[in-house]
C-alpha cells in the first residue's frame, strides 16, 4: 500500500512549480540573513545612520558668506610722492579736487609740473629717479595724473599691487566731483568671486549628498558578496542540478531583494525627515522616493549580471565598492560642485548617467 501512494504521487508542475521553487528561493535567502543577523542589522543601519549624520551636518552648518571685497584706498600707503602734470585753470581745478583726497594719507608731497607731453614726462620721471634711487621711486611714487586740455592720464607704479585700480579711481573721483559736487564718487575694488548667483549651503546640503550616496554606494557589496559565495561554492549549481528554474532562482532572489531593500528605503526617507529643506519639502519627497526606487530595480539586475565576473567574493566586494564609490559618489560631488560654481557640466552629467547602474 505505501508503495501504491508512492506510485500515485502527482508531480507539480507549470505554475504550480515555478512558485514552489521561487517560495524555496525567498525561504533559503531569509535564513542565510538569520545566519548573518549582525550583517544585516548593519546593512539596514548604515544607510539611515550616515544619512542622518550628513543632514545634521547640513542643518547646522554656517552659511558661507564668501570673503568681503576688497576696496581700492591709499590706507596701505605712507610717505608718497605724487606727480601731478596740469597747466589750465580747468584742470587746476580737478588736479585740487585730485590733491584733497590724499588728505587721510600722512606725510603725502606733491611734484608739480606744468609739462604734459608724453616725451617731458618721461623725461622727468627718469631723472626724478636717477636721483632720488630705484628703491625710493618704486616705494614712494606710486600714483599720478596728467591733467590735460582735453583728456586726462593716470600714472601708476606697475610693481604695487592694485596701483592701477587706484590711480584711476582717484582720477575719476576728481573729474566727477568737478561735475556733480563733493556727494558723489566712484569706489573701486576686486570680488574674490564672480557676479553669478551661488548656491547655498541650505540649498545643495553636500553633506547629506555625500553621505547618502556613500551609504549606497555599499549596500550592494552585501549582496553582491552572497552571491559570488553562493555560486563559488557550488550552492547555486546543486540547486539547478536539483531542477530549480534560472528563472525561478533569480526571480526568488530579486524579491526577497527588493523587500529588504524597502525597509532600506523607509528607514532612508525617515532619517532625511532631521532636514527635509532638500530632499522632502515642496512634494520633492516623491522624486527622493522614486529615485531610490529606480535605484533599486536598476541594481539588483546590475549586480546579478557581475557576480559571473569574480571567483573570490573578497575581491568583488572590492571591486565592486570601489566602482560604486566612484560612480555615486565622487562624480556627484564633482557635479555639485561644479553646479555650484556655474559651469558647464552636461559632459560630466552625461557620464554620470553612462556609468550609473
Amino acid at each position: 500500500a505505501r508503495f501504491d501512494a508512492i506510485r500515485n504521487y502527482k508531480k507539480n508542475q507549470g505554475t504550480t512549480l515555478f512558485t514552489q521553487q521561487m517560495k524555496a528561493i525567498v525561504i533559503k535567502r531569509l535564513i542565510l540573513f538569520k545566519r548573518s543577523l549582525g550583517s544585516a542589522v548593519i546593512l539596514l543601519l548604515l544607510p539611515v545612520g550616515l544619512t542622518m549624520l550628513g543632514a545634521s551636518y547640513d542643518m547646522t552648518a554656517e552659511e558661507d558668506e564668501g570673503s568681503p571685497a576688497i576696496y581700492f584706498s591709499l590706507d596701505g600707503f605712507k610717505d608718497l610722492i605724487v606727480p601731478i602734470f596740469s597747466r589750465t585753470s580747468r584742470n587746476n581745478v580737478i588736479g585740487q579736487i585730485y590733491k584733497n583726497q590724499f588728505s587721510t594719507s600722512p606725510g603725502v608731497t606733491f611734484v608739480e609740473s606744468n609739462k604734459t607731453s608724453t616725451d617731458d614726462i618721461n623725461e622727468y620721471l627718469i631723472n626724478w629717479g636717477k636721483s632720488n634711487g630705484k628703491k625710493m621711486y618704486e616705494r614712494k611714487m606710486i600714483v599720478g595724473a596728467v591733467f590735460e586740455e582735453e583728456h586726462y592720464t593716470i600714472l601708476y607704479q606697475k610693481s604695487a599691487v592694485h596701483a592701477k585700480g587706484i590711480s584711476t579711481q582717484l582720477l575719476m573721483n576728481a573729474w566727477v566731483q568737478s561735475m556733480l559736487g563733493n556727494d558723489f564718487s566712484i569706489q573701486l575694488g576686486v570680488l574674490h568671486r564672480p557676479p553669478t548667483p551661488m548656491l547655498k549651503k541650505s540649498e545643495l546640503q553636500l553633506a547629506t549628498m555625500f553621505c547618502l550616496g556613500f551609504a549606497m554606494a555599499m549596500v550592494p557589496v552585501v549582496y553582491i558578496h552572497s552571491l559570488i559565495a553562493e555560486r563559488s561554492m557550488g550552492a547555486k549549481h546543486l540547486q539547478s542540478l536539483s531542477g530549480v528554474s534560472p528563472m525561478a532562482y533569480w526571480l526568488g532572489a530579486y524579491i526577497f531583494d527588493m523587500f529588504f531593500f524597502i525597509i532600506i528605503i523607509a528607514t532612508v526617507m525617515l532619517g532625511l525627515t532631521i532636514n527635509p529643506s532638500l530632499y522632502l519639502a515642496r512634494g520633492r519627497w516623491a522624486v527622493t522616493l522614486l529615485m531610490l526606487v529606480s535605484f533599486a530595480v536598476a541594481m539588483f539586475p546590475y549586480l546579478y549580471a557581475v557576480q559571473i565576473i569574480f571567483k573570490n567574493p573578497a575581491n568583488g566586494v572590492l571591486s565592486i565598492l570601489c566602482f560604486n564609490v566612484f560612480v555615486g559618489v565622487l562624480v556627484a560631488v564633482t557635479l555639485a560642485a561644479y553646479k555650484v560654481m556655474n559651469v558647464e557640466y552636461s559632459l560630466l552629467h552625461r557620464v554620470d548617467m553612462l556609468l550609473a547602474p
